[in-house]
């Protein structure tokens, strides 16, 4: 167990992904609940990392079930702070934001800094998937301000992409530069191979133009991303933006067409419409690109179907035998399957379908 927390500080999770599968289930077995749900939320970090999204949405579903079972609230606040990370990485906003209530009602009192630096990083992650650089700026410096990297605080190095990103879009190249600086002067590049690569995309982000584009080109093919598909594509979208800005529309019509295909087969519904609409500025029509090689499943028809026809999630679950959290995960896969926004689009959508368009 020890060794597990340790290996997440480190990002070496995925190497012990089948030994804490497997302590898990005997710590389970065996009524070590406390242990128990320990490797369970390691397991569920691993999950939300490597973009199993699925998986980290069942495991949220059976930790909460532990954790209420056995009336530990540390526990179960926990389990909700982590589906609100992963439901924020997703864009599923109203998901994301109810998580962080709940985790801000309980945890602030308590004065909770581990559960309350999740709620910070749910604000920034959810204003970014909108493109909101301005909201994501407040809301990363309401973490701590820029240039600093407090200890014992794993969502500092982690959320380091989020508050240069957030920066230099909004015109604090300084701070960028600043918190860089830090992160360089604390050689948190040496953390992980994927804190190095991190780092490095931080470095392309807030670089001269002359500068750019080699740096973004070291982070991509850095071995460190492998394994973690929702940052390497982010990095592939702020890359294809640049590119695009220095007119160098052929690359950045690759970059950025392989950037949404990466975040719609994530589930990043809002991110993948972000690399659509940087596509349509680089010229590229993908108004229906989506629905072209549409395939929904069968349990997606359903679900698409109830929505379309107005049915609210809790009333899609119980009709389903889903839970309303699981309908939202598969709606917000479905809406870029279908090239829509939104539900009201959904019968059009469903009906082009059909038609064969």
């Amino acid at each position: 167990m020890r060794l597990g927390v340790a290996a997440f500080y480190v990002d070496a999770l995925a190497e012990l992904r089948s030994t804490l599968a497997r302590l898990f289930q005997r710590e389970h077995d065996r009524g070590a609940v406390t242990n128990a749900m320990t490797m369970l939320h390691l397991l569920l970090l691993d999950q939300i990392r490597s973009g199993s999204w699925d998986q980290a949405s069942e495991s949220v579903r059976i930790g909460l079930e532990l954790s209420t079972s056995h009336r530990n609230d540390l526990f179960r606040y926990q389990f909700i702070a982590y589906d609100g990370l992963r439901a924020a990485g997703a864009g599923d906003v109203a998901a994301a934001r109810q998580c962080a209530a709940e985790v801000t009602m309980w945890a602030g009192p308590r004065r909770l800094g581990l559960l309350l630096e999740f709620v910070d990083r749910i604000a920034v992650l959810t204003a970014l998937a909108d493109g909101d650089y301005p909201a994501a700026y407040s809301a990363a410096l309401h973490a701590g301000p820029a240039g600093s990297l407090p200890p014992y605080s794993h969502q500092s190095t982690d959320g380091l992409l989020d508050l240069v990103e957030a920066s230099v879009h909004t015109g604090h190249r300084d701070a960028a530069a600043a918190h860089i600086a830090e992160a360089q002067r604390l050689r948190v590049d040496e953390i992980s191979p994927r804190l190095d690569a991190l780092l490095t995309a931080c470095r392309a982000i807030a670089a001269p133009d002359a500068e750019a584009g080699a740096l973004f080109s070291a982070a991509l093919s850095h071995p460190g991303l492998a394994g973690f598909p929702f940052e390497f594509n982010r990095i592939r979208l702020a890359y294809g933006m640049w590119l695009r800005r220095q007119r160098n529309t052929a690359d950045s019509r690759d970059v950025l067409a392989l950037a949404a295909d990466g975040f719609e087969a994530l589930g990043a519904v809002p991110w993948g419409l972000r690399a659509r609409n940087e596509l349509r500025a680089a010229g590229v029509a993908v108004s229906r690109a989506a629905r072209d090689t549409v395939a929904l499943s069968a349990q997606e028809r359903a679900i698409a179907e109830l929505a379309a026809a107005g049915h609210t999630n809790k009333q899609i679950a119980a009709q389903l035998y889903l839970s309303p959290r699981t309908v939202g995960a598969h709606l917000y896969r479905i809406f870029p399957k279908l090239g829509v926004t939104s539900r009201a689009a959904l019968s059009g959508a469903l009906s082009e379908l059909d038609a064969g368009g």
